[in-house]
């Protein structure tokens, strides 16, 4: 591997409560959906998915008829947890590294709601959540979200 190239890859850190703001964090948890967030079913995987790219495939009627693609790609922020951590997910740029499945002219990757997973991203630490009662804003716990761009996306891998 070219040195150069080495040395650009972000350091991966564990996440855990003290990890600094901006720090490329490792986290392997379950998913789950927000509350009002809306779910996709992709049509292969047949489940509620937090992240889901399907691509249809159609060959034309006829002789000479071009093939048509066309690609959908359902992103809605979500959540991971592991154990006393939870951590949304929100970023416009995913690399999903999960089973590709295909099935005629369709081919889909998935996150289901509930599937472990291993995601790597920025850790953009939010002062506090907004609670029901009046505290203290040093005894409301921190908002974990992981954040991408287009150099160092969020990866979404399956985990066992």
């Amino acid at each position: 591997m070219n040195v150069w190239r080495r040395l650009a890859r972000p350091r991966v850190v564990p996440l855990t409560a003290d990890t600094p703001d901006g720090a490329y964090v490792e986290l392997t948890g379950i998913t789950h959906a927000l509350p009002n967030v809306e779910t996709i079913v992709p049509p292969i995987c047949g489940q509620e998915c937090v992240v889901a790219r399907v691509r249809f495939d159609l060959q034309g009627q006829g002789r000479g008829t071009q093939k048509t693609q066309f690609e959908r790609f359902h992103n809605r922020p979500f959540v991971v947890e592991s154990g006393p951590l939870r951590v949304i997910v929100d970023s416009a740029h995913i690399e999903l590294h999960v089973v590709t499945r295909t099935e005629a002219s369709t081919t889909e990757l998935c996150v289901p709601t509930g599937a472990r997973v291993t995601v790597r991203g920025t850790l953009m630490r939010d002062g506090a959540t907004r609670p029901d009662e009046v505290v203290g804003f040093r005894d409301s716990p921190p908002v974990f979200t992981l954040v991408g761009s287009q150099d160092r996306p969020v990866i979404i891998s399956r985990s066992r």
